[in-house]
């Protein structure tokens, strides 16, 4: 009996056992690697994704404090100057009227901020590729509200007759404000640049903000 009990490890597969040991160990080694990896590419993307919501809202907010700038009442001596200049020297007009030349100074304000208005042209299919549909909706405002201004703008330059119709809307687009002082409408402009403030607020503090990954 003495002799079984001493001969029974000589009976067991050891090399089996080792191999059993050895792919447990590989299988292990392989699952931890995998969620090691899943945790790396998740981080990965917040953080890519995180520093890309950062540009955009910060371009957001950016825009809004330049076409702010440019529909504000205050426009300076020299940017009439300015204005007056380049009319005669890059549109060949000598005796612009004095609305043309505010009209010039507005568009120069803005124009300012080409290089920041062709860099959000230039997220605006990232944004719609990384954060969707809705908030590249909310970023592409910013170009839909130039294009609105510059459009009214040149309205303005033209001839109208003061108090129509069509001259009240050319004032609330181009004049931050007017819409509410003459208590009729929302303003054109600030409406919707509101609401998709408030949308990309929303959508993209939470990768700026938030310390935990999705």
């Amino acid at each position: 009996m003495w002799a079984a009990f001493i001969d029974w490890p000589c009976s067991v597969d050891w090399e089996a056992i080792a191999a059993f040991t050895n792919a447990a160990a590989i299988l292990i080694a392989a699952l931890v690697a995998s969620k090691t990896f899943d945790n790396w590419r998740k981080q990965t993307l917040f953080t890519r994704h995180s520093a890309f919501a950062e540009e955009v809202l910060t371009q957001f907010y950016a825009f809004r404090k330049a076409i702010d700038e440019a529909r504000g009442p205050m426009t300076t001596g020299p940017q009439l100057e300015e204005a007056r200049t380049a009319l005669r020297e890059d549109y060949d007009i000598q005796n612009p009227t004095d609305q043309v030349v505010n009209a010039q100074a507005m568009l120069n304000k803005l124009n300012r901020h080409n290089d920041l208005i062709e860099s959000i042209f230039g997220n605006l299919a990232r944004c719609k590729a990384v954060f969707g549909n809705e908030t590249h909706d909310a970023f592409f405002e910013t170009i839909k509200a130039q294009h609105s201004f510059r459009v009214y703008v040149n309205a303005y330059a033209r001839d109208r007759v003061s108090g129509d119709e069509f001259a009240e809307k050319i004032d609330s687009f181009i004049w931050k404000g007017y819409a509410e002082a003459v208590g009729e409408k929302p303003d054109p402009i600030d409406t919707p640049l509101d609401d998709a403030e408030h949308i990309l607020e929303e959508r993209l503090t939470k990768f700026i903000r938030d310390k935990e990954f999705a």
